[in-house]
């Protein structure tokens, strides 16, 4: 078994494996191993999600964004974070160049695709946020 549980966004308490953040701390696998939602219901495995033995070895990046809390799959609140930081960081390197340069047109079409990445992802969080009433 794994040595890695998870844990609630909104109460701290243990979550189903894969839902919230990395907890590394003894017997955190143990706690969320069993679970399905947490003990606020915030956080909650997808139905028909299953656990598919042991999880595939975590890539360099993997790991580092393990580390910071975020850990494959994805929540929708980490891609939406991802794709605004995204955008944030081409607006600032287009800012690096002045505004009829190749480079500064360049980021700033990636900046725009990130953006439009960023505003799906909220319509999907609003939509799944009014479905679970929350």
């Amino acid at each position: 078994m794994s040595s890695t549980g998870y844990q609630c966004k909104e109460c701290g308490g243990p979550s189903p494996i894969g839902v919230g953040y990395v907890d590394t701390t003894p017997g955190a696998a143990d706690a969320s191993a069993a679970l399905t939602f947490c003990g606020c219901g915030y956080s909650r495995l997808e139905p028909g999600a299953a656990r598919y033995g042991p999880a595939a070895p975590l890539t360099p990046n993997a790991q580092r964004l393990a580390a910071r809390g975020y850990a494959p799959p994805f929540t929708l609140a980490q891609s939406l974070a991802w794709a605004e930081q995204s955008a944030a960081f081409a607006r600032t390197a287009a800012d690096r160049y002045v505004s009829t340069a190749r480079e500064h047109q360049s980021k700033n079409r990636e900046a725009e695709r990130f953006e439009a990445v960023a505003e799906q992802l909220r319509r999907l969080h609003d939509l799944d946020q009014a479905s679970a009433g929350h």
